[in-house]
């Protein structure tokens, strides 16, 4: 069982009056990461352009803003912004902001593509991923 520290008392008269009497306590922090510092970049068509802000706030990965200046399927912008997510999960980032802006107008998997590499290169263009307490 996961509890806060300033609940471990509560809890443990709980489970004693449960008629539990062997508990083991194993404290540990949880931690994150973030990006290192604030990175932005277009993909090479300069279809899409992402921007990257570190947070620190233990809210995770949150969009800030998303602007297109063509007209966008909703649900083409939400697997967009997911892409993004994925992106930064799979580099080991668990708290930043973002933000999207689309440009030009293209095909869905063109879009799809364009966002991966312009969230790839924001994140080398941030300087990498930090550790947050």
């Amino acid at each position: 069982m996961q509890i806060k520290s300033e609940d471990f008392e509560e809890v443990a008269k709980s489970l004693k009056k449960l008629g539990v009497d062997n508990i083991n306590i194993l404290e540990w922090k949880k931690f994150g990461t973030t990006i290192a510092s604030s990175g932005s970049s277009p993909d090479e068509e300069a279809m899409v352009n992402v921007s990257l802000i570190p947070s620190a706030l233990g809210t995770g990965l949150k969009p800030m803003s998303v602007s297109h200046k063509v007209e966008l399927d909703k649900k083409l912008y939400i697997k967009m912004l997911a892409n993004i997510e994925a992106i930064l999960s799979d580099a080991g980032v668990t708290d930043a902001l973002y933000a999207m802006q689309v440009d030009k107008k293209s095909e869905k998997e063109e879009y799809l593509e364009a966002v991966r590499d312009a969230t790839l290169n924001a994140l080398f263009n941030s300087g990498g991923v930090v550790s947050i307490e």
